[in-house]
This record gives C-alpha cells, structure tokens and sequence, in this order.
C-alpha cells in the first residue's frame, strides 16, 4: 500500500494513505497551479478531479484482482 509520512506545518507527523489522495496532496503542497489546477470551483480542477479519481478507482479494482488471483 503506497503511504506517506511527513511532519506538518504545526510539527505534528502525518502519515497518509490512498494513491489519488497522495498525488493529489503533493501536487497542491509542493507545485501549485503547476502540476494540477488550483484547488477551487473551477472546470479545470473539477476535470482534473474527475479523471484523477476516476483512473484511481480502475486501476486500484485491476491491482486488487490481480493481487487475489495472480501467483
């Protein structure tokens, strides 16, 4: 399971999980605007939302089939 740890602005440590939710954090933590649209109520964040959740819930269902199935 992919996982982040790190300290927050307040000093208090943080640890998340969830492969959308991660990238979603970084790229509005570390590039915003830059590699996502700025969060707010526009097309282009709710596009971007869109298909980030969207290829996340596929993909995840296809990596679990496998992992149950697979050797």
């Amino acid at each position: 399971m992919p996982a982040l740890a790190f300290v927050d602005a307040a000093g208090e440590p943080v640890v998340m999980f969830e492969s959308c939710a991660i990238v979603q954090f970084l790229a509005d933590s570390l590039a915003p605007g830059r590699l996502a649209p700025l969060s707010g109520p526009t097309k282009a964040r709710a596009e971007y939302e869109k298909w980030m959740w969207f290829g996340g819930s596929w993909m995840d269902q296809l990596l679990w089939q496998i992992r149950q199935h697979g050797p």
